[in-house]
């Protein structure tokens, strides 16, 4: 298996200017619900990028598995899965985000 380089992601803090690269870190809410988010270094402002449930986590691997495959091999039966794969995903998020207030 290959090793997947991830990109540095860098920006800036909302509340005091900080530059910093994200180190994306999860909290296990309850009930098989996970929250990603980052912190900024100086302020300790907190950032949420997702709450997941064991749903979206599963559609999640679905759509990278699409992906690679698409990659790979790429056709218009490949970009059509991919973009039901995305939409699917964003409606799941969406309710519960929703249930989750």
């Amino acid at each position: 298996m290959k090793a997947r380089i991830q990109p540095v992601k860098i920006v800036e803090c909302d509340k005091c200017g900080k530059e910093f690269s994200i180190k994306v870190k999860v909290k296990k809410l309850g009930k098989g619900i996970e929250q990603s988010y980052f912190k900024c270094p100086k302020c300790k402002a907190k950032y949420e990028v997702a709450r997941t449930n064991s749903n979206t986590r599963r559609l999640q691997k679905e759509l990278n598995r699409l992906q690679l495959e698409y990659n790979k091999k790429p056709s218009e039966k490949g970009y059509k899965k991919i973009s039901k794969k995305r939409e699917e995903l964003r409606k799941e998020m969406l309710k519960l985000n929703e249930r989750l207030g």
